[in-house]
């Protein structure tokens, strides 16, 4: 992935700082914190680098900022379970309900990806098919005007 003008955050476990931080490489700020225990660093995708497994409750914690406020953009990563079950990927929450911006993408029971958008008005919700443990997935989501895409 190359970043453009209109990216605002891209993290690429390479560039792990800390045992505690990862750099964002758009540029200073965003950094990502690990959070609860430390991931393990294994070999991504061909072609992608290094990749980055959580165990039990890891997860890296992004503080907010008025840059991620956005009305439109797309989200992309590469995932592989190591199992079955549900698993978070990524959430991005406003602050309670009675404002929009929630949007998360996290991994059913039934193996299924899952895109969530709620609204002042609404809950929208977008699923894959059910993923197969152990092969690398590319899964993008879109969000603005026109609606949600998950792909």
């Amino acid at each position: 992935m190359v970043a453009d003008a209109d990216t605002v955050a891209l993290y690429r476990f390479e560039s792990v700082s800390s045992t505690s931080t990862i750099a964002n490489e758009v540029g200073p700020g965003h950094e990502a914190t690990i959070r609860v225990n430390q991931l393990t660093l294994v070999p991504g995708p061909p072609g992608c680098g290094l990749a980055a497994s959580f165990g039990g409750s890891t997860f890296l914690e992004i503080p907010h900022d008025p840059a991620f406020q956005l009305s439109e953009g797309s989200v992309e990563l590469w995932v592989r379970f190591a199992q079955d079950g549900a698993a978070g990927l990524l959430s991005k929450d406003a602050k309670g309900q009675k404002d929009s911006g929630h949007l998360t993408l996290y991994r059913s029971c039934d193996g299924a990806v899952v895109l969530r958008q709620q609204t002042k008005t609404e809950t929208i919700r977008h699923c894959s098919t059910p993923l197969s443990n152990g092969v690398w997935h590319h899964v993008a989501a879109n969000f603005g005007p026109a609606g949600l895409e998950l792909y």
